[in-house]
């Protein structure tokens, strides 16, 4: 006859294997580490990383390293820092960031001795739009525990004590760093995360230039992210107590819209667009390079519908510091204070009817272009209020 097991015995072989359980997966989540929240080395990353945790950590180890910081979403990180004199620039963007984001990220640096010289805040059509709540539980996009107020045993125990996509994200990381790591249709990114901050695609842009040259690029054939929400007095309250931190700490604050494709400008919600601007130059100027002009109705200078290219970022620059040594359309760049903002959105109105005969109508942004119409309405009552 067999050996009787006991319950002693059984109870120590559960225990075991469940040890044994948690343990392997504690040991390949730290081996894959798909959000890049242990890692060093981000050759092998192999997803986006949380780059707001990533980088708050590596400025508190580098405090002395920068001075300046650009704030954004991903659409700012084609902005080159190198080109900026006056400080040296850290790219701080981070997927979908938005300003209440950036205002406890600086709020942060600034209490934990990293000195902050100036800064510059990119905003986007979602950035009035997205509710800041669920992103910080978001693995991707929560910020640093000592910001969030989160433990961090939990913190750390999100990513590692976990079971549920453990193993396809191991496949991911062995497919893309191993199995397919030279195949020239895997497009491979490069996180500089200890240098400048930004993200890189070499073959991208190469792509482009090949595509232009060939047959020109018209069009893309990505979806578009939509945003519902309406943020936009909790979005202006998080940008006043940024302007009024810049001006406490004496730091030089530049505020900039990102350029959008014109396919993704006409799918967003152009009258909730205007009002959010015209709030916001009640608290400070900015540069708006959205609307509808010589760069952002031509797809070669982007990527995707969102996320326009370092030739444009360079452009940018020019406009709003006067370097690097490139060529601006006349059209591209507008800066906008409380005297000008009412005739800047009237013009950006009649820029929409202006190219309206040039576009391909469907539903979707006919549902925009008649919310310029509902501009032109409410203009008597809202465009044409004096600005306090």
């Amino acid at each position: 006859m067999g050996r009787k097991i006991t319950y002693k015995s059984w109870t120590r072989t559960v225990v075991c294997s469940l040890i044994l359980l948690v343990g392997s997966v504690v040991l390949i989540n730290i081996i894959v580490d798909a959000y890049g929240i242990l890692r060093t080395d981000f050759s092998f990353q192999f997803q986006l990383p949380n780059m707001n945790f990533i980088k708050i950590k590596y400025l508190l180890h580098h405090k002395n390293k920068f001075d300046s910081f650009i704030f954004g979403s991903s659409r700012v990180e084609n902005i080159d820092q190198n080109k900026i004199s006056g400080g040296r620039y850290y790219n701080m963007i981070y997927p979908l960031g938005i300003p209440q984001e950036h205002l406890r990220n600086i709020r942060f640096l600034l209490n934990n001795g990293v000195s902050v010289k100036n800064v510059m805040i990119g905003i986007d059509e979602f950035s009035y739009q997205l509710d800041p709540e669920p992103r910080r539980a978001d693995l991707l996009t929560q910020p640093y525990p000592a910001i969030s107020g989160k433990k961090p045993q939990v913190f750390y125990g999100e990513y590692f004590v976990k079971l549920r996509r453990t193993f396809s994200q191991l496949g991911k990381y062995i497919r893309y760093n191993y199995t397919r790591r030279n195949d020239p249709a895997e497009v491979h990114y490069i996180y500089d995360i200890d240098g400048s901050g930004r993200i890189f695609c070499p073959s991208c842009d190469e792509t482009i230039e090949r595509s232009a040259k060939k047959r020109g690029r018209n069009g893309f054939t990505q979806a578009i992210m939509h945003f519902d929400g309406n943020k936009i007095s909790d979005t202006i309250d998080a940008m006043r107590e940024i302007v009024s931190l810049a001006k406490q700490n004496n730091i030089k604050l530049t505020i900039f819209v990102n350029p959008m494709h014109k396919a993704a400008y006409l799918d967003t919600n152009l009258l909730k667009l205007a009002l959010f601007k015209k709030e916001l130059a009640r608290i400070a100027d900015y540069f708006d390079f959205s609307g509808l002009n010589s760069i952002t109705t031509d797809s070669y200078y982007y990527y995707e519908p969102l996320h326009y290219r370092p030739l444009v970022g360079d452009m940018m620059l020019k406009v709003m510091f006067g370097a690097p040594n490139v060529a601006v359309p006349r059209d591209f760049g507008f800066l906008v204070t409380r005297g000008n903002v009412d005739a800047h959105l009237e013009s950006q109105c009649l820029e929409i009817k202006r190219h309206r005969p040039e576009l391909v109508l469907n539903e979707a942004n006919t549902k925009f272009t008649d919310s310029c119409g509902a501009l032109d309405d409410a203009s008597r009552n809202f465009l044409h209020q004096p600005v306090n």
